[in-house]
């Protein structure tokens, strides 16, 4: 007789085996008698498709939903998740991965670009560009002349006036920094 196996906290169905024979009923009975081991049942689970898993649920077998190994994406946060359970998809997830700088837009069901978090990162850039050149425009430091000297001022004048260019802040990855000196 065929037994089915099924996991003994999630009821997923396991294996296939053979039943043992219960040699005391059987000799008792005069007939065969079969014992069925805890955590299995003499019914057949139904065959699962790509993507359910037939699981006991104390009654019945029932197909559920099997996402596990799927990684996910909370629209909340950005954070990938990996399912670990059976069941549906958890609400507020995605299948699409957000790239930097990105938040989730109910309307279009899409990530779209934060504006305000992108500005800021050009900002910071730009701030740590004219820190990197504080020196260069101290009245004390040593240029070869007055036109080497004028060039890092200008170079430091393009990149306060990045925010007020037309298009600022860009988009990620065309970004059009000024050259420094020496670029």
């Amino acid at each position: 007789m065929d037994i089915y196996a099924y996991h003994q906290e999630t009821g997923e169905f396991l294996s296939t085996g053979s039943a043992p024979v219960d040699p005391l009923e059987s000799a008792q009975s005069e007939q065969t008698v079969y014992m069925l081991p805890a955590h299995a049942m003499a019914t057949p689970p139904p065959e699962a498709a790509e993507g359910f898993a037939a699981v006991w649920n104390g009654t019945v077998w029932e197909l559920k939903e099997d996402h596990r190994g799927e990684t996910l994406y909370s629209t909340a946060t950005g954070k990938a998740l990996v399912i670990e359970a059976l069941g549906p998809l958890p609400p507020a997830t995605t299948a699409v991965a957000p790239q930097a700088f990105e938040v989730w837009d109910e309307v279009s069901q899409g990530w779209v670009l934060n504006n305000d978090a992108w500005a800021e990162a050009v900002r910071a850039e730009r701030n740590l560009r004219l820190g990197a050149s504080d020196a260069m425009a101290l009245p004390d430091y040593p240029h070869a002349d007055e036109a080497s000297r004028q060039i890092w001022l200008d170079y430091r004048q393009a990149l306060r006036d990045l925010t007020e260019e037309q298009g600022f802040p860009w988009t990620p990855g065309e970004e059009v920094w000024p050259q420094g000196p020496g670029n």
